[in-house]
């Protein structure tokens, strides 16, 4: 099931820069879809929802604050690198 939802996200010839979260799991796939995609999302969640009925769809935002936690892990580990 996981590469069916791959492909309606993923793979949608009309959305681009989407990538699977680091943290998806086997039971909870988190996409990030970049702001300027956020048209398209109306639509992948419609496919999704009447193509696999059984699932649940749900969408969250990031906020200004979860951006500088990720610059801030991002730097953390550039420097983590550099210095061995």
């Amino acid at each position: 099931m996981k590469e069916s939802i791959d492909d309606m996200i993923i793979n949608r010839s009309n959305l681009r820069g989407i990538q699977e979260s680091n943290d998806s799991t086997p039971k909870k796939l988190i996409y990030v879809i970049p702001f300027d995609q956020q048209a398209f999302i109306p639509a992948v969640l419609k496919s999704l929802e009447d193509s696999f009925p059984e699932i649940y769809v749900d969408i969250q935002t990031n906020s200004l604050e979860d951006a500088y936690v990720n610059i801030a892990k991002a730097e953390e580990k550039l420097h983590e690198g550099g210095d061995r």
